[in-house]
């Protein structure tokens, strides 16, 4: 069987279930969730929104999530790894200033539309910038990322993002971080870490300050 990987946007990421729509047998090795819709989505049987038993494997990007009743992006985790870049919310570029500086006559629609369709660009950017990768950590919540405390690469803690995502599975969804630029390349500055460990050799390499004065130490760091 030929490689097949699914791609959804909004609404049709609802779509992808592709194993009850059009009764095939085998689920597509991989599919991507680029913020799928959160009305009438948000909270409903899984066998009725993306899951994870629509394919091999399933990563799912979150850019616009508002409380409940306000979010066009669905907020719950849908995948077997769903990534909030900026905590899935306010994306840099976005703000009403960003938007307004940028277009003639603006509303705070461009706003909604520029947080929401994010999730595309930083697909994309995956795809054109594949010498800048853009790396998220696994955290239970956006607050500890920010307070830098999940920026770890042990046991498959992080992952790239978009295309080149690795595609792991666990008996649990993971929820992974990480920070973004306004614009491409996305991939944001690395972050002071208290103390950082040695990551994947794959991951961009940083000489940093680490654990007393004068001393450094060379390592390859993903956190952005």
């Amino acid at each position: 069987m030929p490689s097949l990987c699914a791609r959804g946007f909004t609404f049709n990421s609802g779509l992808m279930d592709l194993a009850q729509l059009t009764q095939l047998v085998l689920a597509p090795p991989s599919a991507v969730g680029l913020d799928p819709a959160g009305p009438l989505f948000e909270g409903v049987d899984i066998h009725k929104r993306l899951s994870p038993d629509d394919a091999d494997f399933v990563d799912v990007l979150h850019t616009y999530t508002r409380s409940f009743g306000l979010s066009i992006g669905i907020q719950m985790p849908v995948g077997h790894i769903d990534i909030y870049p900026n905590g899935g919310d306010f994306q840099p570029g976005c703000g009403l200033n960003d938007v307004l500086g940028s277009i003639a006559y603006g509303t705070i629609t461009e706003v909604v539309k520029c947080e929401h369709e994010r999730a595309v660009h930083l697909f994309v950017d995956s795809l054109v910038n594949r010498d800048k990768p853009s790396f998220a950590f696994q955290c239970t919540d956006s607050n500890r990322f920010k307070k830098g405390i999940c920026l770890s690469c042990r046991k498959n803690r992080c992952n790239s993002i978009g295309y080149n995502a690795k595609k792991t599975r666990s008996k649990r969804n993971s929820k992974m971080y990480l920070k973004t630029r306004a614009g491409m390349p996305f991939r944001g500055n690395p972050q002071a870490p208290r103390c950082p460990e040695e990551g994947p050799s794959s991951l961009p390499l940083f000489l940093i300050p680490c654990c007393g004065k004068g001393t450094s130490q060379a390592g390859r760091w993903g956190w952005h």
